[in-house]
């Protein structure tokens, strides 16, 4: 009897794995927009339902020689964060703590406000079942 209960044990541990490895209901996501052209909004992500995403952290860089003003960050059309300022040729990555949060059916957006050329965004995200 105790071989059998060691079997089930060990068998059950090796289902657990598998279900955490390959079935898991979190995963992280790296979302890029790359040239994201002056007073231009680009939508990156669509929040499925049953599921929340939280913004972890995002890279802004700047190409040109100028000072990148106005860059943003939009849930569905609507600030989440405040005028982000890059200063040209450069690149800043802000880390958020609290996530942003994100419910089903919302979107993560970017938003070039101001600036004399593109902009690149990185944006990180979680996303968890619900």
């Amino acid at each position: 009897m105790y071989r059998n209960n060691r079997k089930l044990l060990v068998f059950s541990v090796i289902v657990g794995l598998i279900g955490v490895l390959f079935f898991s209901n979190a995963y992280a996501l790296t979302l890029k927009a790359n040239q994201v052209a002056n007073l231009t909004t680009k939508t990156l992500y669509t929040v499925p339902s049953g599921y929340i995403a939280k913004v972890t952290s995002v890279i802004i860089s700047t190409e040109g020689a100028n000072t990148a003003y106005d860059q943003r960050l939009y849930r569905s059309g609507t600030d989440v964060t405040s005028y982000i300022t890059v200063p040209g040729s450069s690149t800043i990555q802000l880390q958020f703590n609290p996530e942003i949060v994100f419910t089903a059916g919302q979107t993560i957006q970017v938003r070039n406000g101001a600036s004399n050329g593109p902009t690149n965004f990185t944006v990180v995200i979680q996303v968890d079942a619900l």
